[in-house]
């Protein structure tokens, strides 16, 4: 039976875009050596992540992230058995969002690629994940002398 967990979390300073990536990319690396698929979204300021394979691996893994300095304010969206995998393509498919990519044609892209998650609250999490981002730059760009307090 596969395990799957989603949660958000904040993170604890501004990763560049670069930083970002190498995160991303080494998780794909340690997901593979552990049969370990899902989906990280990063709008500069809060992660959203969905992995999934088999418990064990799954709790290992979400015990290293909760001791990951680089974020905290962990939130559990969703924990538990699943009936196969979502994301069973990705070791660890990333997407950066927020600033330059919160358009409603991102919003709209977002939407098609989660087409394919046939569990709704999954699709509606991640979806409302890339909303959230949208207004925070919506705001930002309405008050851009707010957009430094937040950084």
């Amino acid at each position: 039976m596969i395990h799957r967990t989603v949660y958000m979390s904040r993170a604890t300073r501004l990763l560049t875009d670069i930083e970002a990536q190498d995160l991303a990319d080494r998780a794909s690396e340690s997901n593979k050596a552990l049969s370990v698929t899902g989906l990280l979204l990063f709008d500069g300021r809060r992660f959203m992540q969905a992995i999934e394979g088999e418990k064990a691996a799954v709790q290992d893994l979400m015990a290293r992230i909760r001791a990951d300095p680089r974020h905290d304010m962990i939130a559990i969206v969703s924990d538990g058995p699943a009936a196969r995998r979502k994301f069973g393509i990705w070791s660890m498919s990333y997407k950066r969002v927020g600033e330059g990519c919160c358009t409603t044609g991102y919003l709209n892209q977002v939407k098609t690629q989660m087409v394919d998650i046939p569990d709704l609250d999954l699709r509606a999490a991640f979806i409302g994940f890339a909303k959230l981002a949208y207004n925070d730059t919506l705001s930002d760009q309405e008050n851009p002398e707010k957009t430094s307090d937040k950084r």
